[in-house]
């Protein structure tokens, strides 16, 4: 015997499902926020107990000024950057490749160049010393942000209430 399923009773739990979801994110994002304060405040970058572990966790993103590099600095751009073609039309690229007798505009036409820093040549350049930092003093802006971030240790084990 299969039972009926109720679309519309399926509807409202997952409507009140989603909202759950979303009133336990912000109450995640609440003590996460004490956290924070409290990390700022001592010092410390992590607590723990035996179920969990909540600890600071900062990323860092760095954006290169390449033009200014590429200007002022020529021969360290020259180990650095990396120059790369996107292809912006497939098709026609193909189409092109199929005819004899391609010109370069039509071919420049489908691609899209951009430059960007190598990470592994640059990281290879900074531990062999031939790179400083100083060297690239005004040509990068970093940016970081620091979240909190939380590791349940035991999921499956009971949580003592």
């Amino acid at each position: 015997m299969t039972k009926k399923v109720s679309i519309d009773k399926l509807m409202q739990d997952v409507f009140y499902l989603n909202n759950q979801i979303k009133g336990l994110q912000m109450l995640l994002d609440q003590r996460k926020s004490v956290f924070k304060k409290y990390f700022q405040k001592t010092g410390h970058t992590s607590v723990s107990d035996d179920n969990v572990s909540v600890y600071t966790q900062e990323r860092t993103k760095v954006e290169y000024d390449i033009n200014k590099l590429k200007k002022e600095k020529p021969e360290i751009a020259k180990k650095i950057l990396t120059k790369k073609i996107e292809v912006t039309d497939a098709k026609g690229l193909i189409a092109l490749l199929k005819k004899y007798g391609v010109s370069k505009q039509e071919m420049k036409a489908c691609l899209k160049p951009y430059t960007e820093v190598d990470e592994a040549k640059l990281t290879k350049l900074y531990e062999s010393g031939t790179i400083t930092v100083d060297d690239l003093k005004g040509y990068y802006n970093a940016t970081s942000k620091l979240s909190i971030a939380i590791k349940v240790k035991n999921a499956d084990g009971e949580l003592k209430m």
